[in-house]
This record gives C-alpha cells, sequence and structure tokens, in this order.
C-alpha cells in the first residue's frame, strides 16, 4: 500500500541502513495493516447485500481466476535459473550498489587537514577550503537532498521503468565523480556533491522491487542478502582511496571512482532485464483515460498527494519516535564516518 511505501523511504531517509532492519519494522507495521485490512472486509461482508446461492458460486469463482491469473503473471516474471538472475539481475546490481557507496564515501579519505597537508593528496588542500566547509560538505551537502529524495523514489520506481532509473542513476553520480574532479573551487565541489546525493537516492529501492519481482520466491530472500553486501563492499572500497590517492593523487582517484561508476551503469543497460510491469503498467495507463466522473472514491483516495501519505505514516507516536531514533543514529553514525577518516 501506499502508506507501507511511505513507511519504508521515510526510514531510509531517516537513515536506517540496510534491508533486514528496514524490512523488519516495515514487516511489523504490515501485521497491524492486515488486521485493519481484515477488520475491514468483515465490515464489508456485513453490509453486502444478500445474493442468492448461485450469484454466490458466480462471484467465488470470478475471484478464483483472477487471483489464479494473477499468480501465474507473477510466475511468469520470474528467473527461473540460479545462474541467469545472479549475473543479469542482482550481479550488476550489486555492482552499481558497490559504486553507489564508494562514490559517496570516497570524501572521507582524500582530505588532509595537517598543516604540511600536501595539495596533490588532499582534496582540501588542493582547493582551499577549512574544516567547517568540509563537514558541510560531507554530511548536510549530500544528506539534504538525498533523504528528500529518497521520499519520492519509491513513488518513481513504481511509475517509471526501474532498469532505466538505475542506469540513469549510475551515470548521474559518476559524472558527479567526475566533475569533482575537475572542480577548481569549493562552490563548484559543493553543486557535484549535492547532484551526487540526488543520484544516489533512486537505485536501491528500484533494486530490491525488482529482486522481489524476478527472483524466485523461495531464493528472495537470499538475493537480497547478497545484494545488500554491497554497502560493506562499498565502505571497503572508499577506505582503500587512500591507495589511490597515494599513487596517482586525489583527481586521479575521483577519475577512477568515476569510471567504475560508468561501467556500472553501462552493465546495467545491456545485463538488467527489461521492465516488463512498468513498461505495460505506463502503456495501459496512456491508452485508457477515464472520463470525468468515472473514478470512484477510492481511486480518487488512491490519487492524493503524497505528502499526505507522509503525515498519515508519521501520524502514531510509535512511527515518531521510530524516525526520530533512525535519525539520532544515523546521525551519530555519519559523524563518525565524516571525521574519522581524515584524523586516524
Amino acid at each position: 500500500t501506499k502508506k507501507m511505501r511511505c513507511h519504508y523511504f521515510l526510514l531510509v531517509a531517516a537513515g536506517v541502513d540496510g534491508f533486514n532492519n528496514v524490512n523488519s519494522i516495515v514487516n511489523s507495521m504490515n501485521k497491524r495493516s492486515s488486521r485493519m485490512i481484515n477488520n475491514d472486509s468483515h465490515l464489508a461482508k456485513m453490509k453486502r447485500p444478500f445474493l442468492s446461492h448461485s450469484e454466490q458460486r458466480l462471484t467465488t469463482t470470478t475471484t478464483q481466476i483472477s487471483m489464479k491469473q494473477t499468480e501465474e503473471e507473477d510466475s511468469s516474471l520470474r528467473i527461473e535459473s540460479t545462474g541467469v538472475w545472479l549475473f543479469t539481475l542482482v550481479f550488476p546490481l550489486l555492482l552499481v550498489y558497490i559504486s553507489n557507496q564508494w562514490s559517496r564515501s570516497s570524501l572521507y579519505y582524500l582530505v588532509n587537514f595537517a598543516d604540511d597537508a600536501d595539495p596533490f593528496l588532499a582534496m582540501n588542500a588542493g582547493i582551499g577550503f577549512s574544516q567547517a566547509e568540509y563537514g558541510f560538505l560531507a554530511s548536510l551537502a549530500f544528506t539534504a537532498l538525498f533523504g528528500i529524495a529518497s521520499l519520492g523514489a519509491g513513488i518513481a520506481s513504481d511509475r517509471f521503468d526501474r532498469k532505466l532509473l538505475t542506469t540513469v542513476s549510475a551515470a548521474g553520480w559518476a559524472a558527479a565523480s567526475l566533475g569533482t574532479a575537475l572542480s577548481s573551487s569549493y562552490s563548484s565541489v559543493l553543486f557535484w556533491r549535492v547532484a551526487m546525493g540526488l543520484a544516489c537516492a533512486f537505485t536501491t529501492p528500484a533494486a530490491y522491487t525488482l529482486i522481489n519481482e524476478r527472483v524466485p520466491k523461495d531464493r528472495v530472500s537470499f538475493a537480497t542478502s547478497l545484494y545488500g553486501t554491497g554497502v560493506a563492499f562499498g565502505g571497503a572500497l572508499a577506505s582503500l582511496s587512500i591507495l589511490l590517492d597515494n599513487e596517482f593523487g586525489w583527481q586521479k582517484a575521483m577519475v577512477i571512482i568515476s569510471i567504475v561508476g560508468f561501467i556500472s551503469s553501462g552493465l546495467s543497460a545491456v545485463l538488467l532485464p527489461e521492465d516488463i510491469t512498468n513498461q505495460q503498467q505506463n502503456t495501459q495507463q496512456k491508452i485508457i483515460q477515464p472520463a470525468a466522473g468515472e473514478i470512484d472514491n477510492k481511486e480518487e483516495k488512491d490519487d492524493a498527494p503524497f505528502f499526505d501519505d507522509v503525515s498519515e505514516a508519521v501520524s502514531s507516536t510509535r512511527a515518531k519516535w521510530i524516525y526520530l531514533g533512525s535519525f539520532l543514529r544515523f546521525s551519530s553514525g555519519l559523524c563518525i564516518g565524516v571525521w574519522s577518516a581524515p584524523y586516524f
């Protein structure tokens, strides 16, 4: 539902890292929603007018046929061969995720605030910005737009081609890394950092929904766990940026990181399967244009503004405490990551 989707991406924006952490929270919310849906269904049955025996049989048969068709459509999208979905789906998505994490975290390892910092090795010495400016660059400049964009990333994944979203997003942060490498002023670095935050927000929701849709049901947990390792691999490569920095300097290190991003984007374009679900949905929406007055109350509710759904998602006290705690945990972890690398 739209409400549960809002919960998911608010958690991502608040800083809950990893599929398992987010999923465990959302599952508890799903159980509560399921109970509410069951109650609504019971009330609907009580309010439904009396049906004859033949009408009840017809309704039951129609429902069973509809459910069977839905299951068949769901099964037809799944890639049964393990080697195929590993190579054509999880592998390119994992590479994109690694590039995502590497690109956003590499900045922490390319600065040095010692008095004798080498401009060739330290970005701050080469461009000329202070510790305060670095703090803004490494944190808020990235996370502000990233957090806002994460709220809309789920809607984009529902409505647009997820393969295209993944490819374009990876190319976007690769271009931002390249722009950073070619920058000669703090304002230029700041612009590319903000652009990177925007680009990095869109791939994760697209990846998880593609995996859930295309991988066999009994292998979805394994596939999502494998994809989730991109956080660790990307963070490890970011710390190894120090080796690239010592060998080639910070500018060429950023160029190499951008090349990896472009490669991940290209492999996604070549290997990822076509997003049949969203393509068909977009085609149907273009063909079927409902006339004015034909949209019922449910559809009008579903088309309500997104921020109304966000307000509903955070309406409970429990949800507010979860988001606040997640935000504080993320902020403390970010502070450690941003400042431990330059000094230790």
